[in-house]
This record gives C-alpha cells, structure tokens and sequence, in this order.
C-alpha cells in the first residue's frame, strides 16, 4: 500500500512567501517548496500542517487560508489583506505567511 499524501506548510528563507504542498515526505515538500519558490533545497522550510490533509490534492482554498489567519499581499498595490490587517484590495497571488 502506498503512503498518503501528507499536508505541509513550505516558506522561503525570508519567511514572507509560504504555500501548502502535498508530500510524502518531508524531504518531498522541501523539494517541491524549493521548485514553488525558486530556490535551493536550503533556502525553504517545510513543516506539517495536518490540518489540511483533507484537502489533497487541491489543497485549501484562499477563504479558508485567511480563516486560519493566512494574509495575503495584495495584487494591484502589494498591501497585506488579512484578518489583523483589515481588508485589502483582492487576495493577491494565492501565497502568505501563515
């Protein structure tokens, strides 16, 4: 039988972009958050978010993501949109910081 994918929460160096991947492994989800962001496999992290493996393999939805207190920059003037931020104009690019 094979593994289930695993929900985790990948983030950049910086910590100002992040994303939901689904993986195996942790390993996997660094790799694929390495390729997301464009980076090497030191330059990202990646922890489990179990509370989205439900959600393979479409992953969470921006509404749910800012629920959980994800906020967004947005698109057209790169302010952050968030729950504590107030509301910005659209949700932007689908990345935030959890």
């Amino acid at each position: 039988m094979s593994e289930k994918h695993k929900a985790y929460y990948v983030s950049d160096s910086s910590e100002e972009e992040g994303a939901i991947v689904y993986a195996k492994t942790n390993g996997d989800a660094k790799r694929r958050g390495a390729n997301l962001f464009d980076d090497d496999w030191g330059g990202v992290s990646a922890r489990r978010a179990p509370q989205w493996d439900d959600h393979y393999p479409h992953g969470p939805t921006d509404d749910e993501k800012w629920e959980s207190g994800w906020h967004f920059e947005c698109s057209v003037c790169s302010c952050l949109a968030g729950k504590g931020y107030g509301s910005g104009y659209g949700s932007g690019d689908g990345y935030g910081k959890q």
